[in-house]
């Protein structure tokens, strides 16, 4: 939130910058056309560019350092572009691999690095071309100006204080540009770029198998949670089970509430189990496809204690392996209130926890936590329901199991 809110800034200073720079440029022009009342505005614009970059000409050093100018801005632009292509890409190519999954999303965390951090530096350079650049054509229009022998009514003749001003403006439009490239090439390195909350979840989502699921009350063997993972055109063939297509989540949603006593023998890890269920089961997940992201040897998941919230604060974090390099992401987090659990995206971030309260917006009263922010949507759900619909899979052993406890993560 912090990086967007800071570029957003730099954004309309530098918008209202350039509206300061048009209104200047057209009160110049307005002013010549008071001599030159046959002419256009655009006629006067065109002759003045044409006379500055004539004076940029007959200055060779002048000129070679414009044309390095032009060409870093254009690498850099391009630099930029990619790198926010990269950054907002909507769509990801379908792949059932779990091993191409995590490679697509580190390339949306990282690559966009590669090409963001070379950009800004070519900025700066450019920039600074540009404030020399602008030094001199001030001067250089000064002095033009101040050999003319025509005056005022010269076309080439700029009032000193608009000129002065326009020269200020140009310093100020270079300082912003200089800040915004700065501020990116810090966050390219430092890694402070959030990764955007829909491209992961999309390229999960495409991993989706729809299955038919028995619902937990009526599966109490694990011969019974085997079938709930078999394919839809096998489940005909299971005596007493229904050939009705039903996703994992209508089947979440609709299991029943556990007896109250059923949530007294909980553990932390069970918490951490139930809440990872679910938020898979949201992606469209089943519970076999759940229990084999826990064994993947390229992708590890770990569950968070925060401490200081009492044991209602559990975050998830996932560590993926490419070339040899662990990387670490935070995934949600989970929030229970009584009985009631709702779970907050994290964007996949891998920036250091520090203050998961400050960080994520959370009120702290006291012993007593609660979220700020928007909750995942259809993430609202009585642990007891959770219970019913998940604890009676053996894949729901298997889940726990392969969760691992992660460093504790401090609440403030």
């Amino acid at each position: 939130m912090a990086f967007y809110l800071v570029t957003g800034i730099l954004l309309i200073a530098l918008a209202a910058v350039l509206i300061l720079q048009w209104r200047l440029n057209r009160q110049i022009v307005n002013a010549q056309l008071e001599t030159h009342k046959m002419m256009f505005p655009s006629q006067i614009r065109s002759a003045r560019n044409t006379y500055v970059r004539g004076l940029q000409r007959q200055t060779r050093g002048v000129r070679v350092w414009r044309v390095v100018t032009l060409i870093l801005s254009v690498l850099a632009a391009l630099g930029l572009f990619i790198a926010l292509s990269i950054h907002f890409q909507a769509a990801l190519p379908m792949t059932g691999l779990d091993a191409l999954t995590q490679l697509m999303a580190w390339f949306i965390a990282g690559v966009q690095n590669l090409f963001l951090v070379p950009a800004m530096v070519l900025a700066l350079v450019a920039i600074g071309l540009g404030f020399y650049l602008a030094h001199w054509r001030y001067h250089a229009l000064k002095t033009a100006d101040a050999k003319s022998q025509g005056g005022p009514q010269d076309l080439y003749w700029t009032p000193p204080v608009l000129l002065k001003r326009q020269y200020q403006l140009k310093q100020i439009l270079l300082g912003l540009l200089a800040a915004l490239s700065g501020f990116l090439l810090v966050s390219g390195v430092a890694d402070w770029i959030p990764t955007p909350a829909g491209n992961l979840a999309k390229v999960k989502e495409s991993t989706t198998i729809k299955r038919t699921v028995i619902p937990a009350e009526s599966s109490s063997t694990d011969g019974s949670s085997a079938t709930s993972s078999a394919p839809t055109s096998s489940s005909s063939s299971v005596a007493g089970q229904s050939t009705t297509t039903e996703y994992p989540i209508d089947v979440m949603k609709k299991a029943a509430l556990a007896p109250a006593s059923a949530l007294t023998g909980l553990t932390e890890a069970d918490h951490a189990a139930l809440l990872f269920m679910e938020y898979w089961t949201l992606n469209g997940l089943d519970t076999a496809t759940i229990a084999k992201y826990t064994q993947d040897k390229n992708v590890s998941y770990a569950y968070h204690t925060v401490t200081g919230a009492n044991g209602n604060l559990i975050v998830f974090s996932q560590t993926y392996t490419i070339n040899g390099e662990k990387t670490q992401t935070y995934m949600f987090y989970g929030w229970l209130n009584g009985e009631e659990s709702r779970l907050y995206n994290m964007y996949e971030s891998k920036t250091a926890i520090t203050s998961l309260a400050q960080q994520y917006g959370i009120t702290v009263s006291g012993n007593t936590v609660k979220p700020k922010n928007v909750e995942i949507r259809d993430s609202v759900m009585n642990l007891r329901q959770l219970v019913s619909a998940f604890t009676s899979y053996h894949d729901y052993q298997t889940v726990k199991k392969g969760l691992q406890h992660g460093t504790a993560i401090p609440l403030q």
